[in-house]
């Protein structure tokens, strides 16, 4: 595999050097996929230009990390970066940071700034991620609600925190129940208010959830309201009140934090007249019906091995991979993207949960259970099989074997000769044929 992808870097270097021309690449966005890719193209071309836009004015920061930012966790500003601050300069890249671009046009392959500006391209990348969901809500527009995926979220919601006492946060997924976490750590008594029957419904099964909702109300002594949502949000001047749900009630509040998901950012998409469904569609290479741009993260339709579709997979380490992929095809590596699954993973006050693939599926009855739980001790065991092929898991507080679990979902193992060991104590990598375990720990990374 080394020496193919040396020959290959070999041959594009040749091509670039006959040519003689230097690459212009574009990649618009500066997170997790638009830096995979960067360091994707640089690998194998060390001339070209790069130019990274961003709306925002970090340099590369972990989004995950603005919960602990809002909870206090993270202390100095330095930690929220994963790269170091000479990272641009080491890999001779341009960044433009705190420019917002407002259009793209592929007939004359150019990137137009809000401010009018054209910069053109070669190839261009659109890791534009997601954008937050906000339903229609009389007074969303109040300016203490916020939205909760960016630092300067996490910023504006800490400095209403410090003086607020009552919050509710709309949404309990991954992201409402990491913001309420973050909030009631912070002094802030919290209210979720969740439109499924309970938190957490996609990245947990019912069982799971009921467990995590236990701890929440009991040990942690916040408030859950499932089976409802905000109609209308309170105010007075520029304070807001309190929040009215779709069954009447009223809850007071001092802020509200709209955490409900986020959806493909694909308005440069649409005016460029590129294919979409609910993302911009790609194929293996992550190349979209424009030959000339790529489209890679929460933005894109990645393939989702255990649903056997293209899909958008919002999570951090499939934006990363599918940013790679992109930045080496647009160098002239060619690299197919192999796919991914739904993995999630998320600690609620201690309380650490991690769900991967098929946990939850729609039709039960297509599917083989192994089910395991203690509420006394919170720890609950999911397995989800079909044909003897485990297809999805979701662990609560018992989560060490989760990477074992999350490998024979991805090598699709026929785990007939062990079924019997699974929901064991002792289960482990011992318990697995030899020919897979040796496989895993030869694997290239």
């Amino acid at each position: 595999v080394k020496s193919l992808h040396a020959l290959r870097h070999a041959l594009t270097v040749h091509l670039c050097l006959r040519k003689g021309n230097q690459v212009n690449y574009v990649i618009i966005g500066n997170s997790a996929a638009g830096i995979a890719a960067a360091e994707g193209i640089r690998s194998v071309d060390e001339t070209g230009e790069i130019i990274i836009i961003s709306d925002e004015p970090h340099t590369v920061y972990s989004r995950p990390m603005i919960s602990d930012l809002l909870a206090g966790h993270v202390h100095r500003s330095e930690e929220m970066y994963y790269r170091d601050p000479q990272f641009y300069e080491k890999l001779r890249l341009s960044p433009l940071l705190g420019r917002r671009v407002s259009a793209v046009h592929p007939a004359d392959r150019k990137v137009q700034l809000q401010n009018g500006d054209l910069i053109p391209y070669d190839k261009l990348l659109l890791a534009t991620g997601g954008v937050p969901f906000v339903p229609p809500m009389e007074g969303s527009d109040h300016p203490r609600v916020f939205t909760f995926t960016k630092w300067s979220d996490a910023q504006r919601v800490s400095e209403i925190a410090s003086e607020a006492q009552n919050a509710v946060v709309i949404g309990g997924g991954l992201i409402g129940t990491k913001a309420a976490e973050a909030l009631q750590i912070a002094g802030v008594q919290t209210t979720i208010v969740e439109l499924a029957n309970r938190i957490l419904s996609t990245a947990l099964d019912e069982t799971g959830s009921r467990i995590m909702e236990k701890h929440l109300r009991e040990d942690v002594g916040m408030q859950l309201v499932t089976e409802n949502s905000v109609v209308e949000i309170l105010s007075e001047g520029d304070r807001v009140t309190g929040v009215t749900l779709r069954d009447g009630h009223q809850l007071a509040c001092d802020m509200v934090v709209v955490a409900i998901g986020v959806r493909p950012n694909t308005e440069l998409a649409e005016n460029a007249d590129l294919k979409l469904n609910r993302g911009i569609v790609v194929d293996q290479r992550m190349q979209t019906s424009d030959p000339d741009i790529y489209a890679a993260g929460d933005v894109a339709e990645g393939y989702d091995i255990v649903a056997d579709m293209n899909r958008p997979v919002p999570i951090w380490p499939l934006a990363y991979r599918q940013g790679r992929v992109a930045g080496l095809n647009m160098a002239g590596v060619v690299t197919e993207y192999e796919g991914g699954m739904p993995m999630n993973s998320i600690a609620l006050f201690d309380l650490p949960t991690i769900s991967a693939g098929l946990s939850n599926p729609p039709d039960i009855e297509a599917y083989e259970i192994l089910e395991e739980t203690d509420w006394d001790t919170k720890s609950h065991r999911r397995i989800v099989l079909k044909d003897n092929i485990i297809v999805g898991m979701a662990l609560v507080k018992d989560i060490d074997r989760a990477g074992i679990l999350t490998g024979l979902i991805q090598d699709r193992v026929n785990v007939a000769p062990f079924k019997a060991t699974l929901m064991s104590d002792d289960f482990g990598l011992l318990s697995l044929p030899k020919e897979f375990r040796v496989s895993r720990l030869t694997r290239r990374v």
